[in-house]
């Protein structure tokens, strides 16, 4: 099992750039950023990919 670790604010400050060249999140105000239509369309489709790959291994999981 995994443990929760500490993340540097560098790297999570560079990830959330990258993302927002990307065109993935986009600044809200000082509050912070928000995802994209594209953004929201991207995790969809990636977590449709991983539920199917999923449910081949772990055929009960199609239930859900």
């Amino acid at each position: 099992m995994e443990h929760a670790r500490r993340g540097g604010r560098a790297i999570i400050r560079k990830a959330l750039q990258q993302l927002e060249a990307a065109g993935f999140v986009e600044p809200l105000g000082n509050r912070g950023r928000v995802l994209t239509k594209e953004g929201r369309r991207l995790l969809e489709s990636v977590s449709i990919e991983i539920k199917e790959k999923l449910e081949k291994k772990h055929v009960e999981l199609k239930k859900y």
